[in-house]
Formats: structure tokens, C-alpha cells, sequence
């Protein structure tokens, strides 16, 4: 995905930051159990947090073991042990590569496409694997792309119409969660992927400008140069905020087990930290480094 969702560090106790280092190592072993070794490039913060909230409603239980880390070989690393729960993120963080490659190709020209192209290429056997065990994710996803794509097309002056395309894609991961709560994690998937697409967007919006691509903030707020954005600041930070919220809200409703702290600390500071930071330009030198937090 995008790598907004993430926690804030400076507010983590030190077990906590163990615990989700852990995850985060853990999922990248996941990925190469799952669907190979490339596939650990995908690892993300987002991946991880769905992750997280997987094991919570699942009630996977957090068993630790050291692995040999791929980039720093000679040292092993503590993981979290292969669980259901990181196999439907693994599979679904596949699925939403691909999209995302689709996407890409529809949106870029010139070398971009053509890198998109060959980035689908690379991601077709993994996501058609991955697709076979989430049938119902990979369709919900197929689905809402097309959408999404249409309203590129016709360059919709709107937030909410592309926003809720990528967030229904997220939504429908809830399929996978208990019964008893699916409407919770149906409201929380939503909104976390309406949170992460406006944030995009808005984190792209002077890029996209400047090369002539369909961005939702610049359409609804009709921006005429890059260097309106601020104008539009206070209002994509009260609409992030609420989705936030709602998110977080949702969560509570949650069981989410030794992982609550974690994704509380994701939702209530986590996302405002990254709101600041794409407002102050600060997103583009985010460490790239495997494994960083």
C-alpha cells in the first residue's frame, strides 16, 4: 500500500515497540512463505497494521521466534511466528499491489507506465495465487478499481466518490473477520482506506499537478497551481480527522487483544502525526530503509 498508516513511535512503550518490530519482521518472513521471495518487497506499515487487527479479531496467539533478517543476514531477528491472521495480510497486501500496478498503468505515461507494466508483470503469479484464497477481496477489488478508473476518466470534482472506491476495497477484508464483528471491522477497513486515499492524494497533489494528473483535492477545490495547497489545508485535515475517528471509534467496538494498545496508538496518533507531516512536506524523505521504523 502506502506506508501513512503506522504508529507513533515517541508514544510507544518499549514492549510495544518489540511487539510490533516483531510483526513487522514477522510479516516479511510471511510474505516469502506465502508467495516468494520478491514478494518482501511489499512490506509496508499499512500491511502490517491489518496484520495486527487480523490477530486481534482472530485471537491469534503471539508467539515469538528469531529468524535471520534477508538485508542484515548475520543477525537474527525476533518475529512473530506464522499465524492465519498474517496469511490473509500477506494475500491481501499481494492483492492490493496488483491494483495498484492496474492503476498505475491507467495513470502514468512515457517510462512510468511502461515501469508499471513490468511491476504488474512481476506481481501476476503472485496475485493470482493470492487471488484463489481471497476470491471474494480480489473481485471486491477488480470491482472498485474499474469504478475508480471511471471516475479518473470523467475527472469527478469530488473527495468522497474516488475515496470510497479504494475504501470499499479495504472494507471488504471485514468478509474475513468473526461474524460478530464484521459491521466494526467493516467501518474501520473503510475508513482507514478512505483515510490513506485522500492522504495520498493529498500528499500527490503538486506532483500530480504539474504533470497533468487526475488528482481528487485539485478537482474539488479547483486548484489552479501547486502552490494553492495550503489554501485547502484545514479543510482535508477535518475530513482525514473525522475518518480518523470513526476508524478509531470502530475500533474500540473491537476485540482486538494484546494488539489494542498498538492500534490505538496507530489511530489516535498515528494518523494526525502523518496528517502534520504530509501538510509540512515532510513525507517524501521517509525512510525507505527494510525494516525501519
Amino acid at each position: 500500500m502506502y506506508g501513512y498508516v503506522r504508529p507513533y513511535k515517541g508514544e510507544l512503550k518499549v514492549r510495544e515497540y518489540e511487539q510490533y518490530r516483531a510483526m513487522y519482521c514477522g510479516m516479511c518472513h510471511a510474505l516469502e512463505r506465502r508467495c516468494g521471495f520478491g514478494a518482501r518487497m511489499l512490506l509496508s506499515y499499512d500491511m502490517c497494521f491489518l496484520a495486527m487487527i487480523f490477530s486481534g479479531v482472530l485471537g491469534c496467539p503471539m508467539e515469538v521466534c528469531r529468524r535471520r533478517c534477508p538485508v542484515s543476514f548475520w543477525r537474527r531477528s525476533a518475529c512473530t511466528a506464522l499465524n492465519k491472521a498474517m496469511e490473509l495480510a500477506a494475500d491481501s497486501t499481494v492483492i492490493l499491489a496488483y491494483a495498484k500496478a492496474c492503476d498505475g498503468i491507467l495513470d502514468e505515461k512515457g517510462l512510468k507506465k511502461l515501469a508499471y507494466r513490468v511491476y504488474r508483470a512481476l506481481l501476476c503469479r503472485k496475485y493470482r495465487k493470492s487471488a484463489m484464497r481471497l476470491p471474494a477481496f480480489a473481485s471486491a477489488c477488480e470491482e472498485n478499481l474499474n469504478k475508480l478508473a471511471q471516475h479518473e476518466k470523467d475527472e469527478t470534482p469530488s473527495l468522497d466518490k474516488p475515496a470510497s472506491c479504494f475504501a470499499d476495497m479495504l472494507a471488504a477484508l471485514s468478509e474475513y473477520v468473526p461474524a460478530g464483528q464484521r459491521r466494526q471491522a467493516r467501518q474501520l477497513f473503510y475508513h482507514i482506506g478512505r483515510w490513506v486515499y485522500l492522504a495520498d492524494a493529498w500528499d500527490d497533489v503538486e506532483a500530480d499537478m504539474a504533470n497533468g494528473n487526475y488528482n481528487c483535492i485539485a478537482q474539488r477545490f479547483e486548484l489552479r497551481s501547486p502552490g494553492e495547497k495550503e489554501s485547502v489545508a484545514g479543510e482535508i485535515e477535518k475530513t482525514l480527522a473525522f475518518s480518523a475517528q470513526v476508524a478509531a471509534a470502530s475500533a474500540e467496538l473491537m476485540e482486538l487483544n494484546s494488539w489494542a494498545p498498538i492500534i490505538r496508538n496507530v489511530l489516535y496518533q498515528g494518523l494526525p502525526a502523518m496528517a502534520c507531516a504530509i501538510r509540512q512536506g515532510q513525507t517524501k524523505q521517509r525512510s525507505s530503509k527494510h525494516g525501519s521504523l
